[in-house]
């Protein structure tokens, strides 16, 4: 069974009117429980980019439960930096603490209990400087979580509140609202693409591509003077030494892709099925995949191509893992921009079959590298080439020289946007937006048995789900339980 988003944006409108009653009965708890899965269900389908109508629920909540008395503010010292994820090496909110110790503000790095122990690089980032710290926090969704980062702000007067936030995160919403006009907030947005919550809790939002730009213009209609461009480049670890394939590839043409897998699936499993005509171009060809998900077509894969097709999960060595393959393949339809930036760095070309405009804009200048392509033929071509021709390969490893920002360009942007409200880097394309194709493809994946794996949450702060959407909640656990047992 393939659902309607009719049906969808019902089931949508019925856990928001839930979530609403429970606010005007000033039942916080289970208000910011079911608003949070609100968020957690539409950016699972993103069939709208924002909600207001939900932003207003949380604003009221910010101003009933946070109390700003004892919070202050000064010109310089201290910036609190929230984040959400908790990820040491994904994302890109090290390049920011690197960037903002450099400034020389204190850093008060507030994350969730989950990230204590994991997060070697960005302790270590942090150790630079003694005044800095960090500060995990207990079930961030919830009234607790709020309270706890209140608290944590009155410690010190505060000079910037940096955010960075998943698209469902009510805590770091709701500590950003309460802040307005108080502390200059900055947003990071690393959801570029699709459905998140907290378009009024920031006086800057920093887009990393011109796509996002466009899509915060157009599609959640944020104010355009509220909106910076500034690309990111990657924190690579060069220090940490190649960890090998298992066995000796060195006679092989090695062809690398990565991230999480979900990024893979779409209509017709297109992206499985041009790896496929990759590794037929010769036998020693042998592709590489490394990243998280369901890894059934990979299966496929392997037993098409035995000992030709290998998989790892993520690894700390990812940058040598780019520097030992021929070229890199992007994922489809979703492609993943860090990794491709990863290869870029590492000399590689990180070839793009584009689905939409979200597909490209990765690097500085996508068409000097000649890596994005909409005819799949004559990617395949160029793929070839490179492959088998060392003077066509020398030529696409010398394109990727200049395609990353450099780490002082980052910084001294940065200082500008936090300053002087300067635009740094200029968008070239201001164009009308048409994302009803990279829209589409949530609803053609949609079985019945995803959508119970997406909306069946297992976190004990969605206990209340199961109260109100019974189905989806316990189905959707059995469903969770069945993907482990399989390894999927």
């Amino acid at each position: 069974m393939v659902y309607t988003k009719e049906y969808l944006e019902k089931k949508y409108k019925k856990i928001k009117n839930v979530a609403n009653g429970f606010l005007l009965k000033e039942n916080y708890e289970k208000a910011i429980a079911m608003y949070s899965f609100a968020a957690r269900y539409m950016y699972s389908l993103n069939f709208q980019y924002a909600d207001d109508e939900i932003e207003e629920r949380i604003e009221n909540i910010s101003k009933d439960v946070i109390n700003i008395s004892g919070i202050t503010h000064e010109v310089e010292g201290r910036v609190v930096f929230y984040d959400s994820y908790g990820y040491d090496t994904r994302g890109i909110a090290n390049i920011y603490l690197k960037s903002l110790i450099k400034m020389g503000y204190m850093i008060t790095y507030v994350t969730t209990q989950e990230a204590e122990g994991k997060i070697p690089t960005i302790e270590k980032i942090l150790s630079t400087r003694e005044q800095n710290e960090i500060q995990y926090v207990n079930d961030l969704q919830s009234i607790n979580g709020i309270k706890s980062v209140e608290q944590i702000l009155k410690k010190n007067s505060i000079s910037f509140l940096f955010l960075y936030l998943m698209p469902w995160d009510l805590t770091g919403i709701s500590i950003g609202n309460a802040l307005k006009d108080l502390v200059p907030r900055v947003m990071i947005n690393l959801v570029d693409h699709g459905f998140w919550l907290g378009k009024n809790c920031f006086d800057k939002l920093l887009e990393f591509r011109e796509y996002g730009v466009r899509v915060s213009l157009q599609k959640r209609n944020i104010e355009e003077e509220k909106v910076f461009y500034l690309p990111y480049y990657p924190n690579i670890q060069k220090e940490v030494e190649f960890q090998g394939w298992g066995r000796d590839l060195s006679d092989k043409k090695v062809v690398f892709s990565g991230g999480s897998l979900y990024k893979t699936y779409g209509k017709n499993n297109i992206y499985y099925k041009l790896i496929q005509r990759i590794l037929m171009m010769g036998e020693d060809i042998v592709f590489i995949y490394a990243g998280e998900g369901d890894t059934t077509e990979l299966v496929k894969l392997q037993k098409k191509f035995p000992n030709r097709v290998l998989m790892f999960k993520e690894r700390k060595d990812l940058y040598e893992m780019m520097r030992h393959c021929r070229i890199y393949i992007s994922t489809y339809p979703m492609i993943g921009g860090l990794m491709s930036q990863y290869a870029a760095a590492a000399g590689r070309p990180p070839y793009t079959l584009l689905y939409d405009e979200g597909s490209s804009g990765v690097l500085l200048d996508s068409e000097r590298a000649q890596i994005e392509y909409e005819n799949e033929d004559e990617m395949l071509e160029q793929i070839r080439k490179v492959l088998y021709s060392d003077s066509a390969c020398k030529e696409a490893y010398a394109r990727m020289e200049n395609q990353i920002l450099k780490e002082e360009e980052f910084d001294q942007a940065l200082f500008e946007i936090m300053m002087n409200d300067e635009h740094v880097f200029k968008t070239k394309n201001r164009g009308p937006l048409d994302t009803k194709k990279f829209q589409k493809t949530y609803l053609e994946r949609l079985s019945r048995k995803n959508y119970f794996k997406l909306y069946g949450k297992k976190e004990r702060r969605y206990w209340i789900v199961a109260r109100y959407f019974p189905v989806e909640f316990f189905l959707g656990c059995f469903y969770g339980v069945i993907e482990r047992i399989r390894g999927e």
